[in-house]
């Protein structure tokens, strides 16, 4: 309790040196709120790619048979990969491959393209497409009207 005293006659005995700190406090923050660079979605390169294939009609026991495990072999090939994950809905196959961070993307992104238009898909089904994730893509605000 001694030094909570101290500042309590500091406080009243010299008004203008606490108002001399305040006044540092506020403009060291404005100060820093001006030269501090911070962006709500930072321009990051996350080293994952999807590769998504439709087949209409079809279950999720032949999208996995005739499309999922063609295009994961065909994704397996590429170097530099860390995992792959796939998912086979009704209708739609997808292929999340995930990279190490430092992995020149656009390279991975073209290799995987490369791969996956040599797979033998059957005739019903449409040609994978091959997207990286970028946060930019995706929206800030989503608005819905109910009536």
């Amino acid at each position: 309790m001694d030094w909570i005293t101290g500042i309590t006659r500091l406080a009243l005995g010299r008004p203008a040196v606490i108002f001399l700190i305040t006044l540092l406090v506020i403009l060291g923050g404005v100060f820093a709120i001006f030269r501090l660079k911070t962006e709500l979605f930072p321009d990051i390169d996350l080293p994952v790619v999807t590769v998504a294939t439709t087949y209409p009609g079809a279950s999720p026991d032949a999208i996995l048979e005739d499309v999922t495990i063609p295009v994961e072999d065909a994704v397996a090939g590429v170097s530099d990969l860390k995992r792959l994950h796939s998912i086979s809905t009704e209708n739609l196959s997808v292929l999340i491959a995930e990279f190490d961070y430092g992995t020149d993307m656009e390279k991975v992104e073209q290799e995987i393209a490369a791969s996956v238009t040599n797979v033998v898909l059957p005739s019903g089904a449409k040609q994978p497409t091959v997207d990286r994730i970028d946060l930019a893509d995706f929206p800030i605000i989503f608005f819905s009207l109910l009536g």
